[in-house]
């Protein structure tokens, strides 16, 4: 899944979010082969910011992804209300995945 994000520089940049098979490990090389890739087959403009993965994304009881939570929490201001949510537990998942980068956890205080 991919959302724009505020950028100071140029204004706004894509972020990645990816959920992985489970035999697929994460990690820097995985990240860069997709950023090569995105390079190589979309355009090197459309090279994301970062990707991180998270195990599943935030969703309605009717499937729909809740970009906005994560938007919202990438720019490290308040999710708003989540009564619509399937599981909660998906919303601390994906603010994890932001702690646990060191990219993010410099310039966002969520």
């Amino acid at each position: 899944m991919v959302i724009g994000i505020i950028d100071e520089v140029k204004g706004q940049v894509p972020l990645v979010l990816v959920v992985t098979k489970q035999e697929v490990e994460w990690n820097d090389e995985v990240k860069q082969e997709l950023i090569q890739a995105i390079r190589d087959d979309i355009s090197p403009i459309a090279k994301p910011k970062d990707i991180l993965c998270v195990t599943r994304f935030p969703k309605t009881r009717s499937g729909k992804v809740m970009r906005r939570i994560i938007k919202n929490i990438a720019e490290g201001v308040d999710i708003g209300v989540i009564s619509t949510i399937e599981d909660r537990a998906a919303v601390e998942e994906v603010r994890d995945a932001f702690h646990s980068c060191k990219k993010w956890n410099r310039t966002k205080n969520y």
